[in-house]
């Protein structure tokens, strides 16, 4: 599925049209100079500590990208889910890997989400640049390695980030949820959507509204409802 769109005089501006096939981008100019690759994300913008653990656990930092490219499946992570809740000690470190690398994808994908970041790529055949709307990040997966992404019937390579304008005020109540979530799937593992809706307005209160949380939810469990797989009923 390509995108199209027409050169504005603003290059870093996305806009998403209607067509039967499917929504639009449109053309930017080369952003040289204030620009990097994909590629070049984790030193820049993960945190630094969470990141060199995730290189240590898959041996190198190659093997790392490539571990952040790839959506563990849900059985692995209930049988590390189940071992790790029986005390046993190299399950629960890798439980605790998987999820920090969970996070720190989730962390730059809500960014994107949220507009945090501009996001240029080609793609293929059309050799012009194109800003890849912010709404459909929450479709892609990014590969970190090969600076691309996939997803929704959409392709992208190529791909480089820069820095947006600042972001609402709205948006900070997004990330901070985001970072909480994180944590509390850290200490408390997997749990059903409206625990856990619950627990973020008693700890949010109203500076968290429940457009915001959902937005939150997605990017921490790339889902928009329902139980996280290996979640208890309850």
């Amino acid at each position: 599925m390509a995108l199209q769109g027409e050169t504005t005089e603003k290059p870093t501006a996305a806009r998403i049209g209607s067509r039967r096939d499917g929504p639009t981008a449109m053309k930017v100019d080369s952003m040289a100079d204030i620009d990097i690759p994909l590629s070049e994300i984790p030193e820049r913008l993960f945190d630094p500590e969470k990141w060199a653990r995730v290189i240590h656990w898959y041996s190198g930092r190659r093997e790392a990208l490539e571990a952040l490219g790839q959506r563990e499946p849900g059985l692995l992570l209930y049988t590390a889910e189940q071992a790790a809740n029986r005390g046993h000690l190299r399950s629960q470190l890798t439980l605790s890997v998987l999820r920090t690398k969970e996070t720190l994808v989730a962390e730059f994908k809500a960014k994107l989400a949220e507009g945090h970041l501009v996001v240029t790529a080609l793609q293929p055949p059309d050799l012009a640049r194109v800003t890849i709307p912010a709404g459909i990040w929450d479709n892609l997966q990014p590969d970190f390695v090969r600076n691309s992404a996939v997803g929704a019937g959409f392709s992208f390579v190529d791909i480089r980030v820069s820095e947006a304008a600042a972001a609402p005020a709205q948006d900070e109540a997004i990330a901070a949820c985001i970072s909480w979530l994180a944590a509390r799937r850290q200490s408390h593992g997997d749990e059903m959507k409206k625990v856990l809706q619950k627990a973020a307005a008693e700890h949010f209160g109203t500076r968290l509204t429940t457009r915001q949380f959902d937005q939150a939810y997605a990017a921490v469990y790339q889902r928009g409802r329902g139980r996280p797989r290996g979640a208890p009923e309850k």
